[in-house]
């Protein structure tokens, strides 16, 4: 009888020992398993919420442990200023990730968070917001309580790649106006494609999308470079962005041969943008053995780029190729912008639309109201916003389409009532409002014969209820 009771014991203790292994070993977290097998494995497991909570991105600022685990959220992007702190340190976002990834991997089946960040205009932004900051205004968080003052300055960016800077006049009382410049900061450009690395007939050659309604024809035969943000893994182990722009010639777009285009001048330049518009990079040399062992491994986000192009960036940001986590580039033409015609009297360079308009807002605003005194007299609020995205439809969070401008007056608005006790403070406010929205390509018509050939009006649009115009600059 005791023996048949220890074999039943020993049974009962072995169907748990195999059922313990079975519950713990799952083949979506295998790294050894085949990706499509660990794919697979990891969607039949889902739940129909929990595969629609994969498919939602975020704001940072409504992520949380409790929200990442609960939901089974997939993604946070960082918009709206988005920094744990003001000047928040490496370490800062470290453990602001850390927090959310931990919720992430608490979630019932553990799937890791994707963080996003975008970087198409980083230059631009960074260029706007250190001339603002050096003339005196005062950097605000969009996630923080604003505490503004009559005569004050200041500025908040969304997502690193749109501003709002404002000067809030002395005199300014409940329900005056805000006076408005809006543009945008992007331009049609080339962009690299996550997977970059391709080769043709011998040569390195870089896969790119096309960003906007460009010409894309004028990109062949020019010097071209790359430039935008790369996330670099620091020594104590926290991520850093930095900007990079790589200043000497490194790529080009090969023309046709003049006998393969003899009716070009007939029936005009027609590239396919897929096969034809792909910068070469280098000659390829010949593989050695382990890059032929490299090719058959799993890719990862360096081996997605050329070797070459990595090397290239760790050297014009002095780290190494492995420190390198990850990075979104844009082509960029080389020839520098210069002074030209009879009398230097045009301006000759690339990206004119639209940062030759962000250029003289801001330098408005700033010059506006660099003297003391500059706003004593002043009712309204000055504001100059410069948004991302436009030449893709301004729908992202950083663009026109996105209520930024508009939070942003009905924050100013609240702050600035004290105690004022009655109704529709921002309404009024909104309706004593100008918004000029100048754009480099909106020109109509240039005036003649008055000895100017600069502004005119193109078109009034009742935008928001705004008083807006749409103006064109040459």
């Amino acid at each position: 009888m005791w023996g048949v009771l220890v074999q039943l014991v020993s049974i009962v203790v072995l169907w748990w020992c195999i059922a313990v292994a079975e519950a713990e070993y799952v083949k979506y977290k295998d790294p050894k398993q085949p990706l499509n097998v660990r794919i697979s494995d990891l969607l039949s497991r889902m739940t129909l919420e929990e595969k629609i909570g994969q498919m939602v991105q975020i704001d940072r600022i409504v992520a949380t442990t409790e929200i990442m685990k609960n939901y089974s959220i997939g993604s946070v992007l960082s918009g709206g200023g988005s920094a744990p702190l003001p000047e928040a340190s490496a370490a800062d976002w470290v453990n602001m990730v850390n927090m959310l990834q931990k919720g992430s991997l608490a979630s019932r089946l553990g799937i890791p968070l994707i963080y996003g960040i975008d970087a198409v205009h980083g230059h631009n932004n960074a260029e706007a917001k250190r001339q603002l900051i050096a003339a005196g205004f005062q950097l605000l968080n969009e996630n923080e309580e604003w505490d503004l003052r009559p005569g004050g300055r200041y500025l908040f960016t969304r997502n690193m790649s749109s501003l709002v800077a404002f000067a809030n006049g002395e005199k300014y009382t409940v329900g005056n106006g805000f006076h408005v410049i809006a543009a945008h900061t992007d331009s049609p450009c080339l962009k690299l494609k996550p997977k970059s690395a391709a080769s043709k007939s011998g040569f390195l050659m870089v896969n790119v999308q096309t960003y906007g309604s460009g010409l894309w024809h004028t990109w062949f035969d020019r010097d071209l470079s790359v430039a935008g943000r790369v996330i670099v893994k620091a020594s104590d182990g926290s991520f850093l962005h930095k900007l990079v722009k790589v200043k000497r010639p490194l790529c080009e777009c090969q023309p046709w041969p003049f006998t393969l285009t003899g009716t070009v001048n007939k029936d005009g330049f027609k590239p396919n943008l897929e096969t034809h518009l792909i910068p070469l990079l280098a000659i390829k040399l010949e593989e050695s053995s382990s890059e032929v062992k490299e090719k058959s491994a799993p890719l990862s986000s360096r081996a997605a780029h050329h070797s070459l192009l990595m090397q290239v960036l760790s050297d014009e940001l002095r780290c190494g190729i492995d420190d390198i986590m990850s990075i979104e580039l844009n082509v960029c033409d080389t020839q520098p912008s210069c002074l030209g015609g009879g009398n230097d009297e045009f301006i000759f360079s690339g990206r004119l639309d639209n940062l030759a308009s962000s250029y003289c807002a801001l330098r408005a605003l700033i010059d506006s109201c660099q003297s003391t005194g500059d706003l004593s007299s002043e009712h309204a609020i000055r504001m100059v916003a410069l948004f991302d995205n436009e030449e893709v439809g301004s729908d992202s969070v950083q663009g026109a389409g996105a209520p930024t401008m508009f939070q942003a007056m009905r924050r100013i608005t609240s702050c600035l009532v004290h105690e004022y006790v009655g109704e529709g403070a921002f309404e009024r406010a909104i309706r004593q409002s100008f918004l000029g929205g100048v754009d480099e390509v909106k020109l109509i018509r240039v005036l003649r014969g008055r000895g100017t050939g600069v502004v005119g009006c193109v078109s009034c649009l009742p935008t928001a209820h705004l008083n807006c115009y749409v103006l064109g600059t040459f």
